[in-house]
């Protein structure tokens, strides 16, 4: 197979990869800098940046069968200013609008759009149990969720199987969340939080 990907030099983009290749599928890249996407990526991929035509975005979708829509601002970094809230919402929502409408225009469509989103959508719910089914929550990531959401779902009238991945924290050696995480944890200033600590006493009172 031959599959599309934006945010591909990102922290899961650099890990899904390697793995398409290892399967047999030819990967393009949709990125900011083929120079730094090279390195990060190697020979192998295909590069297309993102400033290339809408024609040459539309050649290059109709020849693939399969998109991985990874493309996104990280959410952790800075406070969400307004101007910082366009930032988040125009490298999902308006990416993702600009690749089906690429796809609605080519001759051959994909047969699978997979776009990124987050738990995010379901907001903090404590304890509550939840589903794929459950209500979004209302606040700003949540309603970024929807938006994202529903600009991949449109993907759907174009005969595409629509895949909608609602990750939460990504952890790996290689960097992601867990690198800003750790260094509290190095220097001993790290811990469980109260909620961590009051799971850890109900199960040690279960199998007590």
């Amino acid at each position: 197979m031959r599959v599309f990907v934006t945010g591909a030099t990102g922290f899961v983009g650099r890990a899904l990869i390697p793995r398409l290749q290892r399967d047999g599928h030819a990967v393009v890249a949709w990125v900011r800098s083929p120079a730094r996407a090279r390195g990060l990526l190697g020979a192998e991929v295909e590069l297309l940046h993102v400033d290339t035509a809408p024609d040459g975005l539309v050649a290059a979708i109709e020849r693939s069968d399969a998109v991985v829509n990874l493309a996104g601002e990280p959410l952790m970094g800075g406070r969400w200013t307004g101007a910082r809230r366009a930032v988040l919402e125009e490298s999902r929502v308006a990416v993702t609008e600009r690749l089906v409408r690429a796809m609605a225009e080519g001759k051959s469509r994909p047969r699978v759009f997979i776009s990124g989103s987050a738990v995010g959508y379901y907001g903090d719910r404590a304890d509550e149990p939840l589903a794929e089914a459950s209500g979004s929550a209302d606040d700003f990531l949540a309603r970024l969720c929807r938006r994202w959401e529903s600009a991949a779902q449109d993907a759907d009238r174009l005969g595409a199987r629509v895949v909608r991945l609602r990750t939460g924290v990504v952890l790996g050696r290689a960097g992601g969340a867990l690198a800003q995480m750790l260094p509290p944890f190095q220097v001993g200033a790290g811990g469980p939080s109260d909620r961590e600590r009051s799971t850890c006493r109900g199960f040690i009172s279960t199998i007590s």
